[in-house]
């Protein structure tokens, strides 16, 4: 390879570091008609409007979410959040709200392709008019529950919830259970049931589903302090399995390198989830040059990003040295 061509290979390098590290937006606010080729991650209130988001939407600690005609490929997941407003929009993964603290959050007119948990939630929840294609599951929610009007391939699954869930005039395929039993046409009137229906016939064989929590690459400086933000875990029979979560984690703060967290887990039934990672750059304390050279931390940033691309460019180097001399 001659040394022009290593130069524009290290340089498109350095750009992948870049476009890599910027997979994840944040939401800092409003997002309009617009296209958010990656994961979204939200830990204010965020309102989307005619958004189309290609990756997972994430709302942490803190963050809320408003959506109106926003189209979202991946999961939609809230963990201890304020509330999720959806309207008029579609979300083709899984949705997870769990522990929420706002005082509402509200799916309605929206298209729902995967499984939705609500799960131990202080937040008044309501399902209004959605089109659900995957099972609902309502487990331990203290704030209230209403369900109207819905139209659910699956099935509707309430235990736990106190008060009971309310609703009416939802059409669900296979047929609700426990306290939402009476929750559709031809359901029993009785008074629900104060015991957890009885368990799916056959063996468990479905593995727990693992989210990431925080963003996938993290940059921290050399020396400092860095803290896990962990992934969460939820299981078709065994609900939360956040507590089953096994993280292993080789990072050296006081070493410069790339370092992997990688987080496993495992049903009571013994199905493993597939495993997620994390990636930790532990990169170079900021040095302020003096002279007119200058360059400052701006210039120890942009050096550290050359060191880690260099790196990689280096092994990927040595990699096709090795296949052309074989």
């Amino acid at each position: 390879m001659s040394p022009s061509s290593f130069r524009s290979w290290l340089f498109a390098s350095v750009l992948t570091v870049v476009a890599s590290g910027a997979a994840a937006l944040d939401c800092t606010g409003e997002l309009g008609d617009e296209d958010v080729r990656g994961d979204l991650n939200i830990a204010v209130a965020c309102t989307l409007s005619g958004t189309e988001v290609h990756g997972d939407v994430t709302i942490f600690s803190g963050g809320s979410l408003t959506a109106r005609d926003v189209r979202i490929r991946g999961d939609l997941t809230a963990q201890r959040a304020d509330f999720a407003d959806i309207a008029d929009s579609r979300i083709d993964g899984t949705v997870r709200l769990e522990e929420l603290v706002g005082d509402r959050s509200r799916f309605e007119e929206t298209e729902l392709r995967g499984n939705v948990w609500l799960t131990n939630n202080r937040s008044a929840l309501e399902l209004v008019e959605n089109e659900i294609d995957g099972n609902v599951r309502v487990f331990f929610n203290r704030g209230g529950v209403s369900i109207f009007r819905n139209d659910i391939d699956g099935t509707l699954e309430c235990v736990g919830n106190s008060p009971a869930p309310v609703g009416a005039d939802n059409r669900i395929s296979r047929r609700g259970r426990g306290q939402c039993e009476r929750l559709q046409p031809g359901g029993s009137p009785e008074p629900p049931p104060t015991e957890p229906p009885p368990p799916n016939d056959g063996p468990d064989v479905t593995p727990p589903k693992l989210t990431l929590l925080g963003p996938q690459t993290v940059s921290i400086l050399i020396d400092s302090t860095y803290t896990d933000a962990g992934a969460s875990a939820m299981d078709n029979v065994d609900g939360d399995v956040t507590s089953r979560v096994v993280t292993e984690s080789n990072v050296d703060t006081k070493t410069l390198g790339i370092y992997t967290v990688t987080y496993s887990v495992s049903d009571l039934a013994g199905n493993a989830a597939t495993a997620v990672s994390r990636t930790v750059n532990v990169t170079p304390q900021p040095t302020v040059q003096e002279g007119p050279g200058g360059g400052g931390a701006l210039g120890s940033e942009l050096a550290a990003l050359l060191l880690l691309a260099a790196a990689r460019a280096y092994s990927s180097l040595r990699r096709v040295l090795s296949r052309s001399r074989s």
